[in-house]
């Protein structure tokens, strides 16, 4: 199976991480193909010894073993219910509810643990089951998270050994480009009450039942539409009323006896509606769809992720995935928003809805874009304020904000710690490093910054593109793209500027005289 550039890169960032960290973690969005890479990754360990896949839900168990077999022809046992392994496989993928019942693995088995959808690792029933992996390498997959879902795994993983969001891969054109129609249906959430850190579904379903009519009036004709609702109830209601309006609609839920053939017709059709309540938010692979209507507002990232991802795949002939967003009133309630699958900036993100909230269609990545040349601007003009007060502090040392912003990095510029060893002080041979390559030591604010720093540096040094230091004079001179140019090009865009303005000086001189 031929691997496409970043999942190659994804691989051997994980095998480089498991050299200095024993618990690291890989962030890709779905559709990029993670079942295939962590296939690839278990082949790769299994001359360490028996490799172990934990999975939350049949339909990844199954996908796992199905992706093994056919990215490396390796046959992994399956550990679930009745199906049972023997305790001396090579290759397991089992559930996290069925070990911790039943182990027939001793304490040490597994040289390699492979967690999938790993953002549900922070519960203290997969914690105990991990606490049994004593000596193993693991690896935890998961779609982009949010800061406090990160911060959550940085409690027990050690490092993110690569990431990659929903961005990168469509302008690589590995994922389908995303459009939002924000519709003008105001559902108010302000009195929705949480659960254990999400939204409660029968008063979501209260909150949403009185709009559906309206909402199914805004739902395009020419698209294969996946629509999420809290409840299976609410479900069937929004199908029967889908109907009535001239749709060819049809509802699934986990205890449909035609279930499999409902999810064929729907796969064979052009155009026409599936409704289900969280039953398709994970291993469900539909790549024509080409409309996410999501009536399940949540404030997790991943799940968000994971019901917009079920559009997010290419496919021939399709444009773009669309996605219907209402005009959600949350009052004190932080909701997860569809900018959010593009960027992990909190600054960014807020810039970007409030363009969306203007009630047009947008294409997110532009929108993003936008938000993010918004977002440059204002620390522009931050950093500019601080010069202005900078009286008595180095005034030639680079602000590490000024750098970041010079790179258009959003995520170094708006940096915060997520494993916990990023908390702690930077140490004095990273200050160090750091001044040394021009940039003000006393602005970095912890061990993670200042890593973060210096791995941008290095990994500029390996591109051989210009230095902090060239890059501020670049700037300042002119320069069209100072972030792209090499080395030896600012060095030899510098010395002719720098010779001109010399010569430049030098007549000013003898005309005065």
């Amino acid at each position: 199976m031929d691997l496409r550039p970043y999942q190659v890169n994804l691989i051997n960032a994980v095998h480089e991480s498991w050299k200095e960290s024993d618990r690291v973690i890989a962030v890709a969005p779905t559709g990029s193909g993670k079942a295939v890479m962590m296939a690839c990754i278990a082949r790769d360990r299994m001359e360490h010894g028996p490799v172990l896949i934990l999975a939350h839900r049949q339909e990844l168990i199954d996908q796992a073993i199905d992706k093994m077999e056919k990215a490396t022809g390796v046959r992994a046992v399956k550990e679930m219910a009745e199906s049972k392994a023997s305790g001396n496989e090579r290759m397991v993928v089992a559930s996290m509810q069925t070990l911790s019942r039943r182990d027939v693995f001793g304490s040490g088995y597994f040289r390699t643990v492979i967690v999938d959808e790993c953002h549900h690792l922070v519960s203290e029933s997969y914690l105990n089951l991990m606490g049994r992996f004593t000596g193993a390498k693991v690896l935890g997959v998961t779609a982009t998270p949010d800061r406090s879902d990160k911060k959550e795994l940085g409690s027990y993983f050690e490092k993110v050994a690569y990431e990659i969001g929903s961005l990168d891969l469509i302008a690589q054109g590995y994922l389908s480009k995303i459009v939002v129609n924000r519709i003008p249906v105001r559902v108010d959430l302000s009195n929705v009450s949480k659960r254990a850190g999400e939204f409660a579904s029968e008063e979501l379903d209260s909150a949403i039942t009185p709009w559906l009519e309206k909402i199914v009036a805004h739902i395009p004709r020419d698209r294969k539409t996946l629509v999420f609702l809290p409840l299976i109830a609410t479900s069937k209601q929004f199908t029967e009323i889908a109907k009535g309006a001239g749709f060819d609609a049809e509802h699934v839920d986990g205890n449909s006896p035609d279930r499999s053939e409902i999810l064929g017709r729907f796969a064979a059709k052009k155009v026409g509606i599936l409704s289900n309540s969280m039953l398709l938010t994970e291993g469900y692979d539909c790549p024509s769809i080409d409309c996410v209507l999501v009536l399940r507002p949540t404030m997790s990232r991943p799940l968000y992720s994971q019901m917009i991802g079920r559009g997010t795949r290419i496919f021939p002939g399709k444009e773009n995935l669309l996605v219907l967003d209402a005009l959600w009133l949350t009052g004190k309630h932080s909701l997860v928003r569809p900018t959010s699958l593009v960027t992990d900036s909190v600054e960014v993100a807020k810039i970007a809805e409030e363009m969306l909230d203007q009630g047009e269609i947008w294409d997110v990545e532009k929108v993003v874009e936008s938000a993010k040349e918004q977002r440059e601007q204002s620390l522009i003009k931050q950093l500019k304020e601080q010069a202005a007060k900078a009286i008595g502090k180095k005034l030639n040392a680079i602000d590490p904000l000024e750098f970041a912003v010079s790179l258009h990095d959003s995520r170094l510029a708006d940096y915060e710690p997520i494993m916990e060893w990023e908390n702690a002080p930077a140490s004095p041979k990273q200050i160090q490093m750091i001044e040394r390559f021009g940039l003000a030591g006393d602005r970095v604010t912890c061990k993670g910054h200042a890593s973060a720093i210096i791995n941008r540096i290095m990994d500029r040094q390996r591109l051989k593109l210009a230095s902090p230091k060239q890059l501020k004079w670049l700037i300042k001179l002119g320069h069209p793209k100072p972030y792209l140019e090499t080395f030896n090009g600012a060095s030899e865009f510098l010395d002719k500027r720098f010779s001109k303005r010399k010569t430049n000086d030098k007549n000013e001189t003898c005309q005065s005289c």
